[in-house]
């Protein structure tokens, strides 16, 4: 579980440093010690094992304890997504039922005008101190330093919701054990032969597993340091790398392609950094930068477990995600009745491993449908050669996957069409260079009414995060095609992006 898996490593690393952020670090011994205060702090609030804690605010050394201390109390973390909208907090909170909130000045913005609506929210606790309306985590801070006692957490505990877009219009709010950040840290470490020496750069948000259990879990299970920043900057990464050593990195796609958007440099091999995680592997980028990249795929469903490639393996055909991991993983191929596929036969890729989530919090139905006598159904489709590896050709799930973020097209449809002149409307990912992919929507407009793409821009806004905003907006009058049943006929339709209103050039 959580809390030894930390008690473990800063018995036997505590003089070592853990974390690097700008110019601030700390060792072990100094974040238990941090971690320790804010878990007693909570504590002296009313907050008890069991109990939901959400956070809402950016990544910083404060994320990370808060995380920690949350976890030593056996509470339940509910990581937010930054930058939520009103109405984006106040499903999640909730829905989770979350009694304390951490949240920064910013975030608070937002929380303020629904606080009366968050039904069972008990307390607020600023981390930069700026209201004197709540509570401050300074004042938390002043408590023991001792390590709390009397609580025992087992493996199967609750650790934290995650909540994901999946498929479906709301967030489902994945239930992972405590058992899921040692297992996804020390597989991922285990594989990629990390050591107490390495410093693992962490540019992902707190707020997802690839942030927590495969950046942070891995670094913990070797007693390696992590480099962490607020959010990645291209601007700043190589200076970031130079400046606190990093040796490892889990990137998404989008930050590999902005790197290597940047000019040359005759010292672009000058650096430490050696080994990258990422979706893609673009030789280019190892040339340039002298830099070996492992593949991975993985879900918060499964603790940012999944498959992942081993360091220096040459033989890389396109579409190839590695092999199960942690070793003790398994995955197969399915078809649409459930039956197991043979070699290379294309099918949904399902996961077997003892520390996958537990449920979707609250939804049955969601849960029957993902999980099967202990295996989990991905939604993705890919297919395993004779050789065991594993491949990922697509989903089956309408998920639009912009720059590592799950995005429901349903969500954004649903959106879309409670506007009064839609009379209905797709949506659906294109390829992009930079995102991966980028939101596209096809906008069947009422007769007789007037629509605008400044106009359906504007009201996503008002009830959208910014990076679930369709990017390609194309309004039409005709009906769009339809199955016998009467579902839209997705596959039938055209879509040219040159045709479309692009917000990123109006």
């Amino acid at each position: 579980m959580l809390r030894q898996f930390w008690r473990n490593t800063v018995e036997s690393y505590s003089e070592r440093p853990f974390l690097k952020f700008g110019n601030e670090q700390y060792t072990y011994e100094e974040f238990d010690r941090i971690t320790n205060q804010l878990a007693n702090g909570l504590l002296n609030l009313g907050c008890k094992k069991g109990d939901k804690v959400a956070l809402l605010f950016r990544n910083s050394p404060t994320y990370l304890q808060c995380f920690i201390a949350i976890n030593k109390i056996g509470a339940i973390s509910i990581p937010l997504i930054n930058g939520s909208t009103s109405e984006e907090i106040k499903y999640v909170v909730n829905h989770s039922e979350s009694q304390y909130l951490f949240t920064d000045e910013t975030n608070y913005k937002n929380v303020i005008g629904i606080k009366k609506d968050l039904n069972h929210l008990q307390k607020i606790i600023l981390v930069d101190d700026t209201n004197n309306d709540e509570h401050s985590i300074t004042s938390l801070l002043s408590s023991s330093a001792e390590e709390p006692k009397g609580i025992l957490s087992k493996p199967a505990d609750p650790m934290a919701i995650m909540y994901t877009s999946g498929s479906t219009g709301r967030p489902k709010g994945v239930v992972l054990p405590n058992s899921s950040f040692s297992s996804c840290g020390k597989g991922l470490s285990k594989r990629l032969n990390y050591k107490k020496t390495d410093t693992i750069l962490c540019a992902i948000p707190l707020f997802h597993a690839a942030g927590t259990h495969m950046s942070i879990a891995a670094a913990i299970a070797c007693g390696a340091s992590v480099s962490l920043v607020e959010k990645f900057s291209a601007s700043t990464f190589w200076e970031t790398v130079d400046k606190h050593q990093v040796t490892k990195a889990i990137l998404l796609p989008t930050m590999v392609s902005i790197l290597l958007s940047l000019p040359k440099k005759d010292n672009d091999r000058d650096h430490s950094l050696n080994l990258v995680v990422s979706h893609i592997r673009p030789k280019e980028f190892m040339e340039r930068f002298d830099v070996d990249i492992c593949l991975t795929w993985a879900l918060t469903e499964i603790g940012g477990m999944g498959t992942l490639t081993y360091p220096s393996y040459d033989r890389y055909e396109p579409q190839i995600i590695g092999w199960p991991f942690p070793d003790n993983a398994q995955v197969k191929v399915v078809d649409e009745n459930g039956s197991d596929l043979g070699p290379n036969q294309g099918g949904e890729l399902v996961f077997y491993h003892p520390d996958i989530m537990l449920e979707y919090y609250k939804n049955e139905t969601a849960t029957k449908a993902t999980l099967e006598n202990g295996w989990l159904k991905t939604g993705d489709v890919g297919r395993i050669d004779q050789e065991g590896r594993v491949y990922f050709e697509g989903r089956i799930k309408n998920v639009i996957k912009r720059s590592g973020e799950n995005i429901s097209g349903e969500e954004v449809e649903f959106t879309i069409m409670s506007h009064r002149a839609v009379e209905e409307c797709v949506v659906f990912s294109v390829p992009d260079k930079i995102r991966t992919e980028e939101v596209a929507s096809l906008i069947v407009v009422r007769h007789h009414a007037e629509l605008s793409p400044d106009e359906v821009e504007k009201w996503c806004k008002e009830k959208l995060s910014d990076w679930k905003i369709p990017r390609y907006i194309q309004l039409t009058y005709a009906p769009l095609p339809k199955l016998p049943n009467g579902k839209i006929d997705r596959n039938s339709i055209k879509y040219n992006i040159s045709e479309a209103w692009d917000k990123t050039k109006n």
